[in-house]
């Protein structure tokens, strides 16, 4: 029996291996502002966030960040493919459940355009019912804005109660999101969040695989 009448996913860090990509392209960008890198143990910290507030943490004055923005988007369109790869036992699980008729959604704070691009790219668009991701003039730039959008968009009506929604994700973003929607929770602990921040939300369900997803959806 499926346990809910929507799946939703976060992409980087859930999905896909995109870290580096993240780090290359946001080294480009303050290379190119003249702003100097922030400790390297920072970039871990940039996924999941908004682009925004990550820029931000890299010293870029509020009155650039558009700019900075646009020009981070420049490389990381140019190089998207180059630094992406789905996480071991993503591809497989995600068609499992396909096949088994669950309704699954994309909800991620990455700009829609890219979104549905990467994932066609790992081969994994066409499985999905709907792709939700940021959008310009400050569309959807939270999580929760990007869940609510998704929920609305593939026409569920939610049960908040009984939790029919569920986010997997990876970061305390997700988990917030999830809070704020009123929808369930998972946490995957391959990715860039730390299980310590995600039970801080008060979730208890975590996998060290997206496969063990399987027997989590479909009780």
């Amino acid at each position: 029996m499926i346990k809910y009448d929507l799946v939703l996913f976060d992409l980087d860090g859930t999905i896909s291996e995109t870290g580096k990509g993240v780090e290359h392209c946001i080294k480009c960008t303050l290379d190119e502002l003249g702003i100097p890198y922030p400790p390297q143990e920072m970039f871990r910290t940039f996924i999941g966030p908004p682009l925004k507030s990550s820029l931000l943490k890299c010293g870029i004055l509020p009155e650039n960040i558009d700019n900075a923005i646009r020009i981070y988007r420049e490389y990381y369109t140019e190089c998207l493919e180059n630094f992406c790869e789905p996480y071991d036992g993503v591809k497989e699980t995600i068609v499992y459940l396909h096949n088994k008729g669950v309704r699954m959604a994309v909800a991620t704070s990455k700009r829609q355009d890219l979104a549905i691009k990467l994932l066609k790219h790992i081969g994994l668009y066409k499985y999905f019912d709907f792709i939700a991701g940021s959008g310009e003039n400050n569309i959807n730039q939270t999580k929760t804005d990007v869940i609510r959008y998704a929920i609305e968009k593939m026409g569920i009506i939610q049960n908040t109660k009984n939790k029919n929604i569920v986010l997997i994700g990876d970061t305390k973003f997700d988990a917030e999101g999830a809070i704020n929607t009123g929808c369930d929770f998972i946490g995957v602990l391959y990715g860039y969040g730390s299980i310590q921040e995600m039970q801080y939300c008060g979730f208890d369900t975590f996998v060290e695989n997206m496969r063990d997803l399987k027997d989590i959806l479909l009780n």
